[in-house]
């Protein structure tokens, strides 16, 4: 199954300058909106419907408000999207730094990977694409561990 993973946009947690692990509540900037608008352009030009195609989003504010901005009208929650509830502290920014995959997230992929949602979309989080990313080997070679805010991501799942 392929899927488009979505990055979230810009947020008010991560307007911080930190992670937002676990902040479920915080929602978008405006820069975070046009993220949004943006992917939704790529993937209606990439021939995804946005006004009649489901989306898959986590639990999160920031995920739903970043698939209602890409123009999806249809949007199911599913908190197994959810980013990863990490401590933020020097410790997890040298994991980060060294593109290393904690045991929590690596369960939280294996979790979406045997259970994935239906639709052909997902907006989620940084972490956690990246851990699906490893998990299933996809090459992200000369990208950035941690996607881009709105960046989209194929993966065979």
């Amino acid at each position: 199954m392929s899927v488009l993973l979505v990055r979230h946009g810009l947020s008010a947690a991560n307007g911080r300058n930190s992670a937002a692990f676990g902040d479920a509540n915080a929602s978008l900037l405006p820069e975070g909106l046009i993220h949004g608008e943006n992917a939704g352009t790529f993937l209606r030009i990439s021939g995804i419907d946005t006004t009649t195609e489901r989306a898959a989003a986590s639990g999160m504010r920031r995920s739903k408000e970043t698939a209602a901005a890409a123009g999806f009208t249809a949007v199911s929650s599913y908190d197994l999207l959810n980013e990863v509830n990490l401590p933020v502290n020097p410790e997890l920014r040298a994991i980060l730094d060294r593109e290393e995959i904690v045991q929590e997230a690596r369960d939280a992929a294996e979790r979406v990977i045997a259970n994935p949602p239906a639709e052909r979309v997902w907006f989620s989080h940084g972490y956690l694409i990246a851990a699906l990313c490893k998990l299933t080997e996809i090459d992200t070679s000369g990208m950035r561990f941690i996607p881009h805010f709105g960046e989209i991501r194929e993966l065979d799942i």
